[in-house]
């Protein structure tokens, strides 16, 4: 392998990282819009948190005796 073509095969290489590293950006990019535009999840997790809670206790409820008094 001559000087020449060395240098060749390291420029294509460093455009290869160039485009790689365009490529890895542009998919950053999008999945962080992904996250942004999408409903926000902490509100539906909460909702989620307290419809089980409402459920637990409700089951609790019917689970457990009246108080005699």
């Amino acid at each position: 392998m001559d000087l020449e073509e060395r240098a060749r095969l390291h420029a294509e290489a460093i455009d290869r990282a160039h485009q790689l590293r365009e490529a890895a950006i542009a998919q950053a990019w999008d999945w962080l819009l992904g996250q942004v535009l999408r409903p926000s999840t902490g509100a539906a997790r909460a909702g989620r948190r307290l419809t089980q809670r409402l459920q637990r206790h409700q089951s609790r409820r019917l689970e457990t005796p009246a108080c005699p008094s």
